[in-house]
C-alpha cells in the first residue's frame, strides 16, 4: 500500500513539474481560485454585517445592468481567441473586440447622458442616479479585463491571470468595507469596490506579461484582416451571442423580476446568497473551465477518444466534489446565514437552500461548457438555454402570479435544476457518451445525499429539542 501511494505521488509529482502540462496549469488555477474563495469566505460575513439587504439589491441591479450589455460589447468573439492559431489574425481579434467595445461602451454613455433619469426610475435605482455615469467606466474596464485575462489563457500565463485576480479579489472587497466603515454603508461602497477591482486587474493584466505584446495592437493593423476575422468567426455572433445572452438573462430574470414585484431588498437577499453559491464554483468550476477549454481544443483535432476520458473525468470529480457543500448548504443554509451574518439574512439563507441542488450541476456544466464550443454546437447550446430561460421564467410567474417570493425562488430553484442537468446530458450527447447511465448515477448521487443530510438535521433537531 506504501509503494502505491509513495508512486502517485511520484507521478504527480512528475506531472506538476513538467511545465505547461495541464496538471501543472490546473493546479495553478485552482490554488489561485482556491485563495479568492478562501478571502471570500472570509469577508463576505464582515461586508453582510455593514451593508443591508436593500444596499446590496441595488448594487445587484447595477451588476445585472452590466452583464446584459457586456454580451453585446464584444459580440461574444473573445470565445474565438483560442481557436486561432496563426498570430496576425489573433491579434486582429483582439482589434476588433476592442473596438466593438469601445463603440458600445461610447454609445451607452450618449444613453445614459439622455434618459438618465427615465433608466433610474425604470430599474427602480433612484438613489444612483448621480453614479450611474460610472457604468460605462465599469463596462469598459470589465470588456478590457475580459480581453486580457483570454490573451493570457492563450499565452499559457495562468500563474499571472491568477495571481491578479487573487490580488484584484483583496483590493476590492477591502475597498468596499473600508468605505462601509469610514464613510457610508450604502450601494456606493460596493460600486467602489468593483471599481478598485476592475482597475487592479487591468493594469495587473498588462503587468503578468501583456505589456510586452500589447505594442502588436498598433505593429499588426489591417482592416482587410480584422474583415477576415470577423466573417471566419461569424458563427460567435450569430449562434453564441444569442446563447451567451439568452444564458445571462435566464441567470439575472430573478433579479429584475424581484425588484419590480418585491422591491430591491428581495433583490439583496436572492443576490447576497447567489453570491455565496458562487464561491465554492468559483473555485472548482470556473478554475478548471479555462484550462479545460485550453486542453480539450488541442485533444479534439488530435484524440477525440481521449477527450471523452477527459470530459467524463472532470464531470465526475465536479459532481463528487460539489456534492458535499452544496449539500449541507441546502440542508441548513437558513441556520448557517442567521448564526453566520445575522438575522437579517436569514431569509437568504432559506433561497440558498431552494437553489442548492441546481448548484451541483452548474458546477458540472461551468466546468465543461467548452464542449459546445469545440463541436461546433453552438445552435444546440442555445436551443437549450432558450428552453432554460422559458422554464425558468414560467416558474418565476408562478412565484408572481401567488404573490409569494419564497415560491418564486422555491419554482426557480428546481426549473434551474432541470435545465443544468438537461445541458450536462445534451454535452455528453453531443461527444457519443452513454447519457442513460449517468442520469441514473447522477440521480441515485443526489437523492442519497438528500436522505443523508436531512436525515442529519432531523437527528439534531430532535437531540437539541430534548435537551
Amino acid at each position: 500500500m506504501y509503494v502505491y501511494t509513495n508512486n502517485i505521488i511520484k507521478v504527480w509529482k512528475s506531472r506538476l513539474s513538467q511545465k505547461g502540462s495541464f496538471a501543472q496549469n490546473l493546479a495553478v488555477t485552482f490554488s489561485g481560485s482556491a485563495l479568492v474563495t478562501l478571502i471570500g469566505f472570509v469577508l463576505t460575513p464582515i461586508l453582510g454585517r455593514i451593508y443591508p439587504p436593500e444596499e446590496y439589491g441595488v448594487f445587484s441591479v447595477v451588476s445585472s445592468i452590466l452583464s446584459n450589455i457586456t454580451v453585446f460589447s464584444s459580440l461574444t468573439y473573445i470565445g474565438a481567441f483560442l481557436l486561432e492559431k496563426k498570430e496576425k489574425n489573433f491579434i486582429a481579434l483582439v482589434q476588433l473586440t476592442i473596438l466593438l467595445n469601445v463603440l458600445v461602451c461610447g454609445l451607452l454613455l450618449i444613453t445614459i447622458l439622455l434618459f438618465n433619469v427615465s433608466i433610474s426610475v425604470f430599474f427602480k435605482i433612484e438613489v444612483i442616479r448621480n453614479w450611474i455615469f460610472v457604468i460605462p467606466v465599469l463596462l469598459l474596464l470589465s470588456n478590457l479585463n475580459s480581453v486580457f485575462s483570454n490573451w493570457l489563457l492563450k499565452e499559457k500565463e495562468f500563474k499571472g491571470r491568477s495571481s491578479v485576480e487573487v490580488g484584484g479579489s483583496i483590493i476590492g472587497r477591502m475597498g468596499a468595507i473600508g468605505w462601509g466603515i469610514g464613510i457610508q454603508n450604502n450601494f456606493t461602497g460596493l460600486l467602489i469596490g468593483d471599481l478598485i477591482f476592475k482597475l487592479f486587474c487591468f493594469f495587473g493584466f498588462l503587468k503578468a506579461g501583456l505589456y510586452k505584446k500589447i505594442s502588436l495592437i498598433h505593429v499588426y493593423v489591417s482592416w482587410k484582416r480584422i474583415k477576415h476575422v470577423m466573417m471566419k468567426y461569424k458563427e460567435f455572433p450569430l449562434y453564441q451571442l444569442p446563447t451567451s445572452y439568452v444564458t445571462i438573462l435566464s441567470i439575472q430574470v430573478p433579479i429584475f423580476v424581484f425588484a419590480s414585484s418585491f422591491g430591491v431588498e428581495s433583490v439583496g437577499l436572492y443576490s447576497f446568497s447567489i453570491n455565496l453559491m458562487d464561491i465554492p464554483l468559483n473555485i472548482l468550476g470556473r478554475s478548471i473551465a479555462p484550462v479545460f477549454f485550453q486542453k480539450a481544443t488541442e485533444l479534439y483535432e488530435v484524440d477525440k477518444l481521449k477527450l471523452q476520458s477527459l470530459t467524463l473525468s472532470i464531470y465526475n470529480k465536479m459532481l463528487y466534489l460539489g456534492l458535499i457543500p452544496f449539500s449541507i448548504i441546502t440542508v441548513f443554509g437558513d441556520v448557517i446565514f442567521k448564526y453566520v451574518f445575522g438575522e437579517a439574512w436569514e431569509v437568504a439563507g432559506l433561497f440558498t437552500s431552494f437553489l442548492g441542488y441546481s448548484y451541483i450541476f452548474k458546477l458540472t456544466t461551468t466546468s465543461i461548457s467548452a464542449i459546445f464550443t469545440i463541436y461546433k454546437k453552438q445552435k444546440l447550446e442555445f436551443i437549450c438555454n432558450l428552453v432554460g430561460l422559458i422554464l425558468r421564467s414560467v416558474s418565476l410567474l408562478i412565484g408572481v402570479y401567488m404573490n409569494d417570493l419564497r415560491l418564486c425562488v422555491l419554482a426557480f430553484g428546481i426549473s434551474s435544476f432541470i435545465v443544468y442537468f438537461i445541458i450536462n446530458m445534451q454535452m455528453f450527447r453531443v461527444m457519443g457518451l452513454r447519457v442513460l447511465k449517468h442520469v441514473i448515477k447522477s440521480f441515485l448521487l443526489i437523492i442519497s445525499s438528500f436522505v443523508f443530510f436531512w436525515g442529519m438535521r432531523y437527528l439534531l433537531e430532535g437531540y437539541i429539542s430534548s435537551n
